[in-house]
């Protein structure tokens, strides 16, 4: 019998993690942002780029990989308002809507800390059997740098209970992988590019969050 998989509706968390060890995560550096209405919308870009020769006409004769991104996109029915204007600036902490200071025009997300880790913890993901053997889909998604892209939708402003729409752009961020000192720029240290990361348990503190 075919088995379907769904992660069904969504608690996201956002912050600023030290470290991506899942055991760090704490709810002093995680905050719980919201639950999304359905199952998130996530989207994986494998970046590449043609390359060109005269033997091969107007056809590329290789390809050059240059890494991925991802997409995150998807509606909150019901979210902390004091936390979505941490991301609501277009950097990660700016708290006034609609302003741009001097520091935030060509801002490198990454290198001046204003990009975030964002966890996805999913409640109600489906189990089923692969070959007859139970199989366990991880709790969570971990992201490990995120930038807001737009465009965010206020939608059902008024009377209405408020819903918005978020659209995140996650990017890869380079990780020590083996260490050979401590100067992070050493040639020696062997380095990797990381996008996102499965969780396989969520904390137990980060779910007392969801209330």
């Amino acid at each position: 019998m075919a088995n379907i998989y769904s992660t069904g509706p969504a608690h996201i968390f956002i912050g600023r993690m030290p470290t991506d060890d899942v055991a760090e995560f704490t709810v002093d550096k995680m905050f719980y942002l919201g639950t999304f209405e359905g199952s998130p919308k996530i989207t994986i870009n494998n970046l590449s780029e043609d390359v060109m020769n005269d033997i091969g006409g107007d056809a590329p004769i290789a390809k050059s990989i240059l890494g991925q991104t991802a997409n995150i996109q998807g509606v909150l029915n019901r979210y902390d308002e004091a936390v979505y204007q941490k991301l609501s600036g277009s950097l990660y902490g700016t708290t006034n809507r609609g302003i741009s200071t001097k520091e935030h025009i060509g801002a490198l997300a990454q290198t001046m800390g204003f990009d975030f880790d964002v966890l996805m913890y999913f409640p109600f993901a489906s189990r089923f059997a692969v070959d007859d053997t139970p199989y366990v889909p991880p709790e969570g998604l971990h992201f490990v740098s995120v930038v807001p892209q737009g465009p965010d939708k206020l939608m059902d402003m008024g009377t209405s209970a408020r819903k918005i729409e978020i659209n995140l752009m996650a990017i890869p961020k380079r990780k020590a992988t083996a260490t050979q000192s401590s100067n992070t720029n050493d040639t020696n240290n062997v380095f990797e590019f990381v996008l996102y990361k499965h969780i396989a348990t969520v904390a137990a503190a980060l779910k007392g969050l969801v209330n």
